[in-house]
């Protein structure tokens, strides 16, 4: 896959894996609508910039650590109950299904 600056690794993922994982977090949010493809093209690029601009981080288009964990504390898992939980890392609050 097509890669051109760094890409932060997490859960042990390859680089595509993560990306693939960021399209699909992109895509459930409402920012990203094209293939999910594990590729860091210009529409992943474009949604990733549209969603850090949205959430008051700097604005790179690249998938980042500060994107990253922005990410994983916006992203729940469904269950049977909400909640309004803030996020350690940014401090914004976030629905939360438990």
């Amino acid at each position: 896959m097509c890669h051109d600056g760094p890409i932060y690794a997490y859960n042990g993922w390859t680089p595509d894996q993560v990306t693939v994982d960021v399209q699909e977090q992109l895509a459930r949010a409402g920012y990203y609508d094209g293939p999910i493809d594990g590729v860091l093209g210009p529409m992943t690029r474009e949604a990733i910039a549209a969603y850090q601009a949205d959430n008051g981080l700097a604005v790179t288009s690249a998938i980042d650590e500060p994107t990253l964990r922005h990410a994983r504390c916006s992203v729940s898992s469904r269950s049977t109950f909400e909640s309004r939980v803030m996020c350690s890392s940014c401090g914004s609050l976030n629905d939360q299904v438990r």
